[in-house]
């Protein structure tokens, strides 16, 4: 006798219903990106911070060495503090390329200025180029030679962290030179002002504490090389505590691409406080007129909600941006005497007459 057949004819899925799985699969993926997004951010947020505790534990050990913190910068063209702690982060070999007593930054090699320093970007900012030309205008007896490009272009690398260099009380404080009888609006304060009125942790270089021989294509007037410098600050002088004052900070893109990380003509500190709170929202573009000011002066980086800091015991904190910037200015301060709550909020900060005590 013929056996049965036992084949189950099958169904296959209709248009509508191949639709409604796509449909239902495209819901998921739209949930789950939030999800996948967030939890990348949050790795490139532990990187960030562990670049900033890396520039700290590095700062700390130049501090062992030196008995000084490093100075914001040593004078116009030199190091900057960039490039004067990686020694301390595992770049002897860069660290020792630069010889300060034979010239400054336009003297260097190309290898020197533009090594860029993996530790110093961040991986949550996006950058079209990790190094930037600058010009280098020539001046009567003062003049270099080897630019990267005719017009006198050099190039450096950028980085995404610069040091709290004050307070914005200091801003305004009046400084008691012949010519500089009242305070400056927060927007002009020159480098002689910075440098006495700074009351931050890492402050432009002790003024006429450098030793200084002509460079390569210097003379007399226009001494290039450095042979000795001092700081102005040591952690003895951090009297309001390590772990309460501000070293380094995040910047935005746009900020970062304003400046050499290694040239000391460029500022690689900022002021932070009333008269430089928080940027709030870091444009991701370079191109075109900021929307927002604060981009190109103020601390703000690309993390949600909150701008990463090294203290100055090397530990780091996120200072969430609507932080009261009353407390901002305690923050950036060394110095000052007073107790702040991060949660909280302060007086006006009123500056003291006269510069301040370094």
């Amino acid at each position: 006798m013929a056996a049965m057949g036992t084949g189950v004819r099958r169904r296959a899925f209709t248009l509508v219903e191949l639709l409604v799985v796509i449909a239902i699969i495209g819901i998921l993926v739209a949930l789950l990106l939030p999800a996948i997004q967030a939890a990348r951010e949050a790795a490139r947020r532990s990187q960030c911070m562990n670049n900033l505790k890396q520039m700290g534990l590095a700062t700390h050990n130049f501090h062992d060495s030196r008995k000084q913190l490093p100075p914001a910068r040593i004078v116009d063209h030199q190091a900057t503090w960039l490039y004067l702690i990686l020694p301390y982060m595992e770049n002897v070999q860069l660290g020792q390329l630069w010889d300060i007593s034979k010239g400054d930054f336009f003297d260097q090699s190309l290898v020197t200025r533009t090594t860029v320093i993996q530790e110093y970007i961040c991986p949550s900012q996006e950058h079209e180029t990790l190094t930037i030309p600058r010009q280098m205008q020539n001046v009567s007896g003062h003049s270099h030679s080897g630019a990267d490009e005719s017009g006198n272009i050099y190039y450096g690398c950028i980085a995404d962290y610069m040091a709290s260099m004050s307070s914005s009380c200091s801003i305004t404080r009046p400084v008691l030179f012949p010519n500089e009888t009242a305070p400056r609006a927060p927007g002009m304060a020159s480098t002689t002002e910075q440098a006495i009125a700074a009351d931050g942790a890492v402050v432009p270089c002790k003024r006429g504490s450098f030793t200084q021989t002509p460079g390569s294509g210097g003379s007399a007037n226009f001494p290039q090389g450095v042979q000795s410098y001092k700081s102005q600050t040591s952690f003895a002088r951090i009297t309001d505590g390590t772990s309460k004052t501000l070293m380094y900070g995040e910047i935005s893109e746009r900020r970062a691409r304003t400046f050499q990380a290694f040239n000391g003509d460029n500022s690689p500190a900022l002021f932070a406080g009333q008269g430089r709170p928080l940027a709030q929202n870091p444009e991701p573009s370079p191109d075109g007129p900021p929307t927002n000011y604060l981009d190109t002066v103020s601390f703000g980086g690309p993390h949600p909600g909150v701008v990463l800091f090294t203290m100055c015991d090397g530990s780091v904190q996120g200072v969430s941006r609507d932080i009261d910037a009353t407390v901002l200015d305690r923050m950036a301060q060394r110095n000052d005497g007073e107790v702040y709550d991060v949660n909280g909020t302060l007086p006006t900060c009123v500056a003291p007459s006269g510069p301040s005590p370094l």
